[in-house]
């Protein structure tokens, strides 16, 4: 249980700004009431002091976090994620697994290979996730450097299908490219 409140904690510093690097919603004027809805989660308890949920099935729930009834569902995004993702061009390959693991090829070779986190909050259409990757460097066979990533995201498709990936690139001449990447196999 301890555990449990340390991860909801962590992710409410996420949540509310205070970890650098994540990309976070903008403070609103209500954001004091939003991180006592916070604690309150972490307590267990609701805005009267008593419980919110009960653990009767054993299992760990996560609740509300907010007062606007946002959760995370990191799962719901990895379902339609996972698989294997192209290029235009057909020359870059993203492959993305369930356990969050990413594999980025170019000419079928190895340029990246790290895991992804990412927060998906819900409920509700969610137009853009942003990624992160503990290594941004892109580097050949040889181990020369090809590029970093500046920006890699998930774009939703209001029609609901897989949507796109996009993965903006400085290249090691110091040029910028934007790779959108199509969903080919589950």
């Amino acid at each position: 249980m301890k555990l449990r409140k340390i991860l909801l904690a962590a992710m409410a510093m996420i949540l509310m700004g205070g970890v650098c690097g994540c990309a976070a919603p903008s403070p609103e004027p209500d954001s004091p009431k939003k991180l006592w809805n916070v604690i309150l989660e972490l307590a267990g308890k609701d805005s009267n002091g008593g419980t919110e949920h009960s653990d009767d099935s054993g299992g760990e729930e996560i609740g509300m976090l907010d007062g606007n009834y946002t959760y995370v569902d990191n799962n719901a995004l990895l379902q339609v994620i996972a698989g294997e993702w192209v290029s235009a061009d057909g020359c870059w390959t993203l492959t993305l697994d369930e356990d969050c693991g990413v594999l980025l090829t170019l000419n079928g070779k190895a340029v990246l290979e790290d895991t992804v986190s990412f927060i998906y909050l819900q409920p509700g259409f969610v137009a853009e996730t942003e990624f992160s990757l503990q290594t941004e460097t892109l580097t050949c066979d040889d181990g020369s450097s090809l590029g970093e990533v500046r920006f890699f995201c998930h774009q939703a498709d209001k029609k609901g299908g897989s949507g796109r990936l996009q993965l903006d690139i400085t290249g090691a001449d110091g040029g910028d490219e934007t790779l959108v990447f199509t969903k080919t196999a589950p």
